[in-house]
């Protein structure tokens, strides 16, 4: 018999043990009781699945950046390296062409000088 048919038997007959002494524990309660036992349960389920969708909209998910060291022989790295120089090389000789590039391109000087920094290139 495989492992998965045994682990599904097993917690089959746990699923009806629990389910055998919840109906004889509801058996011993009164209709009156039973109701009144449904109707809270459906209040606080209510309640929570309410709090849950507020909550969700005023909590904000935020996943923190993950950063990935490059190795220095990666020839991406090689590339980035020479295109700062080269942009290096145009702000001291081009400042009218360096300029119309860092206009079009905002942030890009500083994302190349942070992935050499965390690469330590």
């Amino acid at each position: 018999m495989k492992i998965k048919t045994i682990i599904k038997d097993k917690l089959h007959a746990i699923q009806r043990k629990a389910a055998d002494h919840l109906n004889r524990r509801a058996g011993l309660l009164s209709q009156q009781q039973l109701k009144i036992c449904l109707a809270v349960f459906v209040v606080l389920f209510a309640a929570a699945s309410v709090l849950a969708v507020l909550d969700s909209f005023h909590t904000r998910i935020t996943k923190p950046a993950e950063i990935r060291t490059i190795p220095r022989t990666d020839p991406v790295l090689k590339r980035i390296h020479r295109f700062r120089l080269y942009m290096d090389s145009i702000k001291k000789f081009d400042a009218v062409k360096y300029d119309s590039i860092t206009r079009a391109r905002p942030r890009l000087m500083d994302s190349i000088l942070t992935i050499e920094k965390i690469n330590h290139y």
